[in-house]
């Protein structure tokens, strides 16, 4: 199996991974009873905390991804813009939960990071991993 192979599969696991991250809970907050905010809110109606652009992210990479298996090269070029665009929204959406943690004089209560937005930040950097890597030849 070639190493553009592996890329192309460690980047579909990824994608999965970023896509289930967007509906699992980015932000906890609260003291006594905590409250976790999803990045998308299906039930009981939509609500977005950014995890909208990041699915829409996700459908661009798999469309990236579907090119890369049908050989072409552009669509290299296209899953790194896509990947690096994912993670340059997860960070900013990252920073901007700590941006609001000064708001509560450092109270309990404030709110951090949960675990839905480290998966995705992770999965969006294994895609921009991904999609750096090249296959070389190596002289035995």
């Amino acid at each position: 199996m070639s190493v553009r192979a592996w890329n192309v599969r460690a980047a579909a696991v990824a994608l999965v991974f970023l896509t289930l991250s967007a509906f699992l809970p980015w932000e906890l907050s609260g003291d006594l009873i905590p409250y976790r905010t999803p990045g998308v809110r299906l039930s009981p109606r939509l609500a977005d905390s950014g995890g909208v652009a990041i699915l829409a992210c996700a459908v661009l990479t798999a469309w990236a991804i579907v090119g890369c298996v049908r050989g072409r090269e552009s669509a290299f070029k296209s899953l790194r813009a896509f990947a690096l665009l994912a993670f340059a929204l997860l960070v900013v959406q990252f920073a901007d939960v700590f941006r609001r943690g000064p708001q509560f004089n450092s109270e309990v209560g404030a709110p951090v990071p949960d675990f839905g937005l480290y998966l995705a930040l992770a999965c969006s950097l294994v895609l921009i991993v991904e999609s750096f890597v090249k296959e070389r030849r190596v002289a035995a």
